[in-house]
């Protein structure tokens, strides 16, 4: 099965961004290595696509000694040369003088584009660095620099930031980029893939660990107007149970079978004169089946191949077939009409099934 993803970020990633780098007292260059390790797409900032990086890579000399670290290595793709990334405390100020009337980049950027320009200065003058390094794959020569340091206050004015990177660059191939900047990055691009605004009665669901993929559900229902918000609100129902059984094709042939058998209990309780259990087998597999059909409409993922889907119809059949079967007889007719429960719901299938 190929899958064609929405976006480049999902909101878990951001908030775990924002809560181990960028919200972390404690956080430090060591700790944002380690999450571009984990999630080194956020590193794909100024590149205009996607890349590819290698971490802490030692450079050495000829006789094998290691003369320095570099953060990271990157290439962004359609490109054969590799960029320098050089690593800062996030805690740092990117600009500081902002209150007085000069302000300037903080001595940490400095330092970090210092230091990467010394690592250039090796890797153009050493040429058995850059042939180890070609060994790994790494082809480097005249490398562009990234540093990323700090953060930015949102009281720093865009123009004073522009003149700031304006300096910057007339040192050469060199960017540098804020911490702030990268979560930005990210919201950005998050967000340009779709994002629309969250009805308040389902806000709460977003302090959830499965916040992203409920905010992918509530965003595809949002973008289509046939869905009930009835039918919405069974939809959560079932994520708070279980986020997986509705993102993806496994799950949703999960929730076929999960509705067949409660078909099949119906079928005994309807035999054994059941009518609750019955009923309450009935509401099951029709929330169920129900939800299955909202997750399909409003496209959880972008399938190359949609015949892929699994496919209901039997199992819609089989419990439009049963609830045709209990409305015809009077006790079961009796018991569902003092049943409210998710009334609207079983109402839509009964005119299914009357059809």
């Amino acid at each position: 099965m190929a899958v064609a993803p929405r976006h480049l970020f999902s909101a878990a990633e951001i908030s775990t961004y924002e809560r181990e780098i960028l919200g972390n007292p404690r956080a430090t260059e060591l700790d944002a290595s380690r999450f571009f390790a984990r999630y080194p797409k956020f590193l794909h900032i100024g590149t205009g696509g996607s890349a590819e990086l290698r971490r802490e890579m030692v450079l050495l000399d000829q006789v094998g000694r290691a003369t320095c670290r570099v953060d990271f290595f990157r290439r962004s793709f359609g490109r054969s040369f590799w960029d320098i990334i050089e690593l800062k405390d996030p805690r740092k100020p990117f600009v500081v003088g902002t209150n007085g009337h000069h302000p300037h980049l903080s001595a940490e950027v400095g330092v970090a584009i210092d230091q990467a320009l010394d690592y250039r200065d090796l890797l153009d003058q050493n040429t058995e660095v850059r042939n180890r390094l070609r060994k790994k794959g790494i082809l480097v020569w005249r490398p562009q620099i990234i540093v990323v340091v700090g953060q930015i206050d949102d009281s720093v004015p865009v123009e004073t930031l522009q003149v700031l990177y304006d300096r910057i660059r007339q040192r050469g191939a060199i960017e540098a980029w804020s911490y702030t900047e990268i979560w930005r990055f990210a919201r950005e691009h998050y967000e340009s893939s779709g994002i629309t605004i969250v009805p308040a009665t389902h806000l709460s669901l977003w302090e959830t660990s499965e916040q992203n993929l409920i905010e992918i559900l509530l965003r595809r229902a949002a973008d289509a107007p046939d869905i009930s918000s009835h039918e919405l609100d069974l939809l959560i129902a079932l994520l708070k149970e279980s986020v997986p059984e509705v993102t993806t094709i496994s799950g949703l042939s999960h929730l076929i079978r999960s509705a067949q058998s409660l078909l099949d209990k119906a079928e005994e309780a309807f035999g054994g004169r059941e009518f609750g259990p019955f009923w309450d087998s009935i509401e099951g597999a029709a929330q169920v089946l129900s939800c299955f059909n909202v997750a399909r409409r409003i496209l959880i993922f972008s399938l190359l191949d949609t015949r892929s889907l699994p496919d209901p119809t039997a199992t819609a059949q089989h419990l439009r077939r049963l609830i045709s079967g209990a409305q015809k007889d009077f006790e079961f007719a009796v018991i569902f009409e003092h049943r409210r429960v998710h009334e609207p719901l079983l109402r839509g299938w009964i005119a299914a099934a009357s059809a």
